[in-house]
């Protein structure tokens, strides 16, 4: 479900109950494929098993956008992702 946003860029809303596979996940994040299992094996993400495979919620959509963004923008690696996502939740920022 996409929209316009003010810009005019498309904007992704989220519903709680919306959930991504793995394939859509990485089109809705702009991520690759390794980059999704590196951020669920660095905690940064978690999924939720099903019976299709893992199911990704809006919260984790979030947090791998914020992730990607350290990432691309200030050259942080994924272990430093993991940390500023980390701190990013205990003040309930992500």
């Amino acid at each position: 479900m996409n929209q316009r946003n003010e810009t005019g860029d498309d904007a992704l809303v989220l519903d709680r109950t919306i959930t991504f596979t793995l394939d859509e996940f990485c089109r809705a994040c702009g991520a690759r494929r390794s980059l999704v299992v590196e951020m669920v094996e660095q905690g940064i993400i978690e999924p939720r098993e099903a019976r299709d495979g893992p199911r990704f919620h809006g919260e984790a959509l979030v947090r791998a956008q914020v992730a990607n963004r350290l990432m691309r923008d200030l050259g942080v690696n994924i272990q430093g992702a993991a940390l500023a996502i980390d701190l990013l939740r205990q003040l309930g920022r992500v």
